[in-house]
């Protein structure tokens, strides 16, 4: 028994293929290919990066904001729980406000 291959051996190869010229498929320049795949992909890519640098700008601004409002709210607590307005009915109604939680805030809503 002879060992067996995936590969057809020499005596099973069909030499005798005749394709009309043409039929025959033109060989493409792989250099030509690649470099539009390249422009392309190199547009896309420049492209993405530019949103990133997009995306990574408004993040940024929008962490400031946060940490600005933060601050304003945590500003505000201090003021409504020191003695002098502890017991004021608006410092009260801050607080309520600002310790609700979610679903209370949405059924206000």
């Amino acid at each position: 028994m002879g060992k067996s291959s995936a590969f057809p051996s020499k005596e099973n190869k069909k030499t005798n293929m005749n394709v009309p010229k043409k039929l025959a498929a033109k060989p493409m320049s792989r250099k030509n290919t690649i470099t539009k795949n390249s422009n392309a992909d190199s547009k896309k890519l420049i492209e993405c990066q530019k949103k990133i640098e997009e995306y990574e700008r408004n993040m940024k601004v929008v962490l400031q904001e946060r940490d600005f409002y933060f601050q304003k709210i945590v500003e505000i607590e201090k003021n409504c729980l020191t003695e002098e307005f502890k017991d004021d009915k608006l410092s009260k109604i801050i607080c309520s406000i600002m310790y609700d939680e979610e679903e209370t805030v949405q059924e206000k809503a």
